[in-house]
């Protein structure tokens, strides 16, 4: 048993470590001449470990109404455009508990007066009467 432990410890210990220098990244072959300007700008000439692409982001477009510029100064400073337009339809008395929550709770910096046309904002992209 003791023979046996003495080969075996030696392998599981060296084990790792061959098995992650056997992992070395490869070089990406490079592209050159097949470039477009939203791509990563090119290299020093040599091929590169990682290569990068920038995506497309699509921000929600709110749609025009009464109170949409406070919403939009007041809400998107901390929630993102898309999860206020993932939310589901509420109807106004849930509209105005949230508002008012993230007022008083969370201490977002909206006024009074302004509370009631973003009320009325939300009601008009996500509402349900």
């Amino acid at each position: 048993m003791k023979k046996a432990l003495l080969i075996l410890l030696p392998l599981i210990l060296l084990a790792p470590v061959l098995f992650f220098r056997t992992m070395q990244p490869q070089p990406v072959p490079s592209n050159k001449g097949t470039e477009t300007s939203s791509q990563a700008p090119e290299s020093n000439g040599q091929d590169e470990m990682v290569r990068s692409i920038i995506l497309p982001h699509f921000v929600p477009q709110f749609a025009p109404g009464p109170g949409r510029e406070q919403f939009l100064t007041a809400c998107v400073s901390c929630h993102s455009p898309r999860y206020v337009s993932m939310q589901p339809r509420f109807p106004r008395k849930v509209w105005d508990a949230e508002v008012h929550k993230m007022i008083k709770v969370f201490g977002a910096p909206v006024s009074e007066q302004q509370a009631g046309p973003i009320v009325e904002y939300l009601m008009s992209i996500k509402g349900v009467e």
